[in-house]
C-alpha cells in the first residue's frame, strides 16, 4: 500500500506505530527510503547508540528485554519485548495493581515483541504479542509470523494461528483457515510445504489444520485467539 501510494500518486507515506499507553514510532522517508522497508520497520527511537533515532527521540526512551528474565537484549536479530518510558507514556492503570507492568527502572513493558533489525540493529520490526506465544516445549512460536507468510497461499481467504493443548510439549501449533470462493481445502501437508519454501523453521510448523466458516473478531477487528483454541474439537 505505502508503495502504491508512492510510485503511483508521488504521495510520501510516515508509517506510525502507537498506542493509548504512550508508544510512539515514527517512520519516515529520510530515514526508511524504502516503502517495503518503511511498512515493517520502525527507527529504535531513545537509543542513544543507534544511528537511525526518530524525530521524537527526545521525548521518547525505548529498550528491548528478555521477557522472562528482564535482561536488556542489544544484538542484532534478538527479540525480545519492547519497553518504553518518557514523558507520552501513561501512568497506569485505574483500580489495577500496575507493578508488574514496569520494569525496576520505570520503562513500561507494552506486551508487544520486536525483532532488533538492520546491520546495526538500528530498528524495530514488530513479530506479535507477548500473550499470544505459543510455547511448544520450551520453543516460543510467534502467530503473526505465520499468518504474514499465509497471506500469499491464495487457496485461502485468511488465516490465523492459535495454540492448542499438547500432554508432552504443553502446546502446539493450529493454522485456522478461511478458504477462498470456490476453492478446496488444502491438506496440512500442503500448507506446511508452502510456510517452508518461504523460510518458517520446521518446529514452527503448523500440527493442526482447523477450518471455520469466519475468524471471531472484536470491534475492532482483532482476532480472537482464545475463542479458537476454545472452538477446536477434540482430538
Amino acid at each position: 500500500m505505502i508503495s502504491t501510494f508512492e510510485n503511483e500518486y508521488g504521495v510520501e507515506i510516515l508509517n506510525i506505530f502507537g498506542s493509548n499507553e504512550g508508544i510512539a514510532f515514527i517512520a519516515t522517508p529520510d530515514k526508511i527510503p524504502s516503502p517495503h522497508d518503511r511498512a515493517v520497520l520502525f527507527p529504535r527511537t531513545g537509543v542513544l547508540e543507534t544511528n537511525s533515532s526518530g524525530a521524537n527521540m527526545e521525548f521518547v526512551q525505548s529498550k528491548v528485554i528478555d521477557a522472562e528474565t528482564g535482561e536488556e537484549l542489544v544484538e542484532q536479530g534478538a527479540s525480545g519485548e519492547l519497553c518504553i518510558s518518557g514523558p507520552t507514556v501513561f501512568d497506569g492503570y485505574i483500580g489495577t495493581d500496575n507493578h508488574q507492568i514496569y520494569t525496576p527502572d520505570g520503562f513500561f513493558r507494552t506486551g508487544d515483541l520486536v525483532e532488533l533489525c538492520g546491520p546495526d540493529a538500528d530498528f524495530y520490526r514488530i513479530t506479535g504479542r507477548l500473550k499470544d506465544i505459543i510455547n511448544r516445549g520450551g520453543m516460543k512460536i510467534s502467530p503473526v509470523e505465520i499468518e504474514t507468510l499465509l497471506d500469499g497461499l491464495r487457496l485461502i481467504e485468511e488465516a490465523a494461528v492459535c495454540a492448542y493443548p499438547d500432554s508432552v510439549l504443553g502446546e502446539k501449533v493450529c493454522v485456522c483457515i478461511v478458504l477462498a470462493a470456490d476453492k478446496t481445502v488444502p491438506s496440512l501437508k500442503d500448507i506446511c510445504e508452502f510456510l517452508s519454501a518461504k523460510g518458517l523453521a520446521k518446529f514452527k510448523l503448523p500440527e493442526r489444520l482447523h477450518v471455520v466458516a469466519a475468524l471471531p473478531r472484536n470491534p475492532l477487528g482483532k482476532v480472537l485467539r482464545h475463542e479458537l483454541s476454545a472452538a477446536l474439537p477434540p482430538q
